[in-house]
């Protein structure tokens, strides 16, 4: 948190700042300015998230530089210091909706109970902002994951953006992962809450594949911090389950999503480094060569986890007949870490002869892990959809509803239906939303897009374009036109 004094006199200001540092909290960067020009500099500077201001200040008075502050620092809390208790002073501070109006001398309680107000405050106005970043992100990315298409209107501004996308190398079917989940997403957003005071915002979320996401707006300078925190979440979960995570910086959104779309189609990666950290995604590509030996490797543990032996030998007979120099660009021993712990032992990384010898040897070990595939609640979860489309469902949602972890979910529900989760719900909110647009022509096309489970009419549009080929207006125009003339052709 940022503080800034702005006072003409300097024993106001260090007895200010004084009691200051007796009341907050150690990660509170307290700054000074000693008249109403420098204060206005400073705002837009350090957008401080508390100012006390002097009335009368050299240069420019403290209500004029409040008004011009207003402008260049909206959130900043504005507290008013003066020796004179005049009515007409109170009524510009309410005019300028400032947060507090304190005389001079300062009591030293009176200042503790304010300071109290005003972070709680600034802790509810943080949560509120960070909640509609979070619900808007959610509803950008659920569009260009929908619709395929760039529409940026809502965030053209440029600023610093995250994207971590994690990765978690366990038995699939197995209590461990879901746990391993469950720990990542509750430390992920503990790391989230730590931000409020930093001039962060974030979001969490899955891709429509079910990989988990967090998505940071820094306003600061806190990447380096974020990264260690990241990192060490990494490090400190299970120690049977690896997790990896790899990340991307983009001055803008969309930027960001196809950043995150690179990481998950290029998740391979994670096997050329050490688990349990937070990494760059690199930005060239691998040689070829390396990059087919990686996702012989995940076809690999995709087989196992499958239990499916044809496509489980045919990848291991894929990695041994690969080209001898490949090897020096690949360390054998970060893949092997992988592996065992999916499969859950041991596999050699002496050399590739080794390696995929000790896979054949641990094939069998699949059988043990297999268990009921979840077919059945593929069935129940098409269902849900079918009552409860124009509720806010995801991914993550029914996972959790359905015990399920939501990549795992993602992954079946492709498998079993032949069509993604995402499409799948998209498919069924628009055929209700064409029932709808026939049916009653009295309905407006926002009062549809809500009814089908869509908050945003231009995010429904879009999508219904790209199912349908019109947009929603359209298409009602088009079938009241065919209806009609169809009618007069029966009627002739």
């Amino acid at each position: 948190m940022v503080i800034l004094i702005a006072d003409d006199d300097r024993l106001i200001r260090f007895s200010l700042k004084s009691m200051l540092l007796d009341i907050v909290s150690g990660n509170t960067k307290i700054i000074e300015a000693k008249n109403g020009q420098e204060m206005v500099e400073q705002c837009a500077q350090n957008h401080p998230e508390i100012v006390f201001a002097d009335i009368n200040m050299p240069r420019q008075d403290g209500i004029s530089a409040i008004a011009q502050c207003r402008k260049l620092s909206p959130a900043t809390q504005f507290v008013v210091l003066t020796a004179y208790s005049d009515f007409n002073y109170a009524k510009k501070c309410i005019s300028l909706q400032v947060s507090d109006y304190i005389l001079k001398p300062i009591d030293c309680e009176q200042l503790n109970e304010l300071m109290k107000r005003l972070v709680k405050n600034l802790t509810d106005t943080q949560e509120t902002r960070n909640s509609k970043f979070q619900v808007d992100l959610i509803d950008l990315f659920q569009l260009w994951d929908e619709a395929g298409a760039k529409e940026n209107e809502q965030y053209e501004e440029k600023s610093d953006y995250y994207g971590f996308v994690f990765f978690i190398d366990c038995a699939n079917r197995s209590e461990l992962y879901a746990k391993t989940y469950r720990n990542l997403l509750a430390n992920v957003k503990v790391l989230g809450s730590e931000f409020i005071h930093k001039k962060l915002f974030y979001a969490i979320l899955n891709s429509k594949e079910g990989v988990l996401r967090t998505i940071f707006k820094d306003e600061g300078d806190n990447f380096h911090w974020i990264l260690l925190r990241v990192s060490q979440i990494c490090a400190n979960l299970s120690k049977d389950c690896l997790v990896s995570c790899f990340y991307v910086r983009k001055p803008d959104l969309y930027s960001l999503y196809l950043g995150c779309e690179q990481i998950e189609h290029r998740q391979y990666l994670r096997f050329l480094y050490p688990p349990r950290k937070a990494l760059a995604l690199p930005e060239t590509e691998e040689e070829k060569s390396v990059v087919i030996f990686l996702k012989r490797v995940s076809d690999l543990l995709l087989a196992f986890q499958d239990v499916n032996q044809i496509r489980y030998r045919h990848a291991v007979n894929d990695l041994q007949h690969m080209a001898p120099g490949t090897l020096k660009k690949i360390n054998l021993d970060y893949i092997s870490q992988h592996i065992c712990a999916v499969i859950g032992a041991k596999v050699s990384s002496k050399d590739l002869k080794s390696f995929c010898s000790s896979l054949l040897e641990i094939q069998a070990l699949m059988y043990r892990q297999a268990n009921v595939h979840p077919s059945g609640k593929i069935d129940q979860i098409k269902e849900y959809i079918s009552q409860n489309y124009m509720d806010d469902i995801s991914i993550n949602m029914i996972a959790e509803k359905f015990d399920l972890t939501p990549n795992y979910l993602s992954k079946h529900f492709h498998e079993k239906s032949g069509v993604k989760f995402i499409d799948y719900l998209t498919n069924v909110r628009i055929a209700n939303a064409k029932r709808i647009l026939i049916q009653n022509s009295q309905v407006s096309i926002k009062d549809v897009a809500i009814m089908v489970g869509y908050h945003s009419p231009r995010h429904f549009a879009s999508i219904f374009q790209k199912s349908t080929g019109d947009y929603p207006s359209e298409f009602r125009r088009n079938y009241q036109r065919n209806s009609g003339e169809d009618g007069g052709k029966e009627g002739k």
